[in-house]
Order: structure tokens, then sequence, then C-alpha cells
């Protein structure tokens, strides 16, 4: 029985080190899909009753498209393999919704659009076969939103238009499919949340009446990815 496991290692440890590793900077470009969620309140200071706030779930879907640089890293064996990346996104998730605190009348509309993303991760995974690995991650961004207000009744200026940025973690996985040693495909999913952003401070009047934004959002994001390894 030892004899039988001492061959089984030493074939094991053969194969190990016949594999050669794998590792490089990797270039690429992505592209799908988001849906930008986050709740608006529109608030009014001035009163302090709890019902003069306006509370509006967005839900917005759009396209997102990018690239990317990162390290892929394979230890000798090639069945783990490890990555970090830089990345670079611009997005067109937007939606319009009306203005109006909770038991009163119309106040305009808004819009909060997503713009540009910029951040990095990094993550690791397991080769299920020498072509198909399945993998998770982790990373940190810094998303810049449009806010739009229009139509307002109240001050002297009927229209206000904010530019704000968010930072927030986000984490998900994919699949990876190898086409070459240097050409890999990507299916990924990513949940991104952002810091609360005070968009407009209720205490800056206008003409008396004083009136606050903030917008806290998070993302679901499905794009695809393509990736070519240098070295």
């Amino acid at each position: 029985m030892t004899t039988r496991l001492s061959i089984f290692i030493f074939l094991l440890l053969i194969g190990t080190l016949a594999t050669p590793s794998m590792a490089g900077i990797y270039l690429g470009v992505q592209a799908g899909g988001d849906m930008l969620t986050g709740d608006h309140v529109y608030d009014n200071p001035a009163s302090n009753s709890s019902t003069n706030q306006g509370i509006s779930t967005m839900r917005a879907i759009g396209g997102v498209y990018g690239g990317h640089l990162g390290y892929f890293y394979s230890p000798v064996g090639g069945r783990v393999f490890f990555f970090g990346e830089a990345l670079g996104l611009t997005g067109s998730a937007k939606q319009q919704k009306d203005l109006a605190i909770i038991g009163s009348t119309k106040e305009g509309t808004f819009s909060v659009s997503r713009k540009m993303t910029l951040g990095a991760a990094g993550g690791g995974g397991i080769f299920v076969n020498p072509m198909v690995g399945f993998y998770v991650k982790l990373g940190y961004e810094q998303t810049k939103f449009d806010f739009s207000y229009t139509q307002l009744t109240y001050g002297t200026n009927t229209s206000e238009s904010f530019s704000k940025k968010s930072t927030g973690v986000n984490f998900g996985g994919g699949l990876l499919y190898k086409m070459t040693n240097s050409i890999f495909i990507n299916g990924e999913y990513t949940y991104a949340t952002g810091k609360k952003m005070r968009v407009r401070s209720s205490d800056d009047a206008i003409n008396g009446a004083r009136r606050g934004y903030s917008f806290t959002p998070s993302e679901h994001r499905l794009m695809l990815k393509l990736s070519y390894m240098f070295g």
C-alpha cells in the first residue's frame, strides 16, 4: 500500500511539473447591459414633518461598455488561476420621474443617468478542464452620475443640473473560456454598490425654498469580455 501511494505521489508530481505555468499582462474590451437601481430622496427640511419627503425608487436599464488591463497568473499545474485588473466603463442607464413631496403636488421632474466608472478588481478561480474555468472577484470603483431637474415650481430657477461621484465596492463572478493560450472570453456578472450622494444641500435656499436631493446607487451588470494576454 505504501509503495502504491509513493508511486501515485511521484506520478502526480511529475505530471504537475510537466505542465507549464501561465502568466502575463492582458488587455481587452467588454460590453453588455446594466440595471441602475437606488433610492432618490427629495426633502424639504424647512418643515419638520417626516411626510415632507419624496422617495422614488429608480430602476433604469441601459448599455455599458469599456476596456480593461490586468495581469493573469496560473501557477505550475495550470488548474488554479488568479488575476488583477483595472477597468473603465461608460454606461447609458437613465430614468426620469416626477418630483413631488408625499401628499403634495408635482414640483417638477428629475432624471438620473449613469456616465463613467473607473475601478480595479482582483479575483481567482479554477479550470474544470484545459479550456473552461470559473472565477469570483472583488473590486473597488468610482462612478460619475448626472442629475437633471426641470420644470421646477419653486424658487426662481426652473431647472438645475449636477454631476456627482459615488465610490463603492463590487463583487461577482464569471465563466472563462480559453480560446487559445493568448485569447480569453469571459461571461461575467457584477453587483456594484455605491455610497449615498448628497446631490443638492437643503441648506442652499432658492428664494426661501429649501430643497435637498440625495441618491444611493447600486448596479447589476452582465457583460461579455474579450482579452488578449501577452507573453
